[in-house]
This record gives C-alpha cells, sequence and structure tokens, in this order.
C-alpha cells in the first residue's frame, strides 16, 4: 500500500472559507470555498491554471 501526504492550507485561518489541498505525489492543488468567496478565489493564483472547476451550493439569487 503506498503513502501519500494531504496538506491543507486554511487561507483565513477557517476550515468554513477558502482553503487549499495539495497531495504529495499529484502535481495538481483542490480549493473549495463557499460561494460568497468566488471572487476571493478568483484573485488567487491557482484559478489562472488550467483545471476542472465545480461550482457547488445554493445560488443566493434563485432560493
Amino acid at each position: 500500500m503506498s503513502t501519500a501526504t494531504l496538506k491543507i492550507f486554511l487561507a483565513y485561518g477557517d476550515p468554513k472559507r477558502l482553503r487549499t489541498a495539495e497531495l504529495s505525489n499529484w502535481t495538481g492543488k483542490a480549493v473549495a470555498g463557499p460561494r460568497s468567496e468566488f471572487d476571493k478565489l478568483l484573485s488567487r493564483e491557482e484559478s489562472q491554471n488550467p483545471g476542472v472547476y465545480f461550482l457547488t451550493g445554493i445560488d443566493p439569487r434563485h432560493k
């Protein structure tokens, strides 16, 4: 069984806000956060790279 290290970075020190994750044997990076911080995610360096993006949660405009 192989092992890996998962590093989670809490961008604002709060696990409910913007966070990133890196896996030691993978070149990608996962970024997650609430819809309300989507603009902050777009200003991060990670959003300038190609990738697969998922937007989840309730859209406040369509409650």
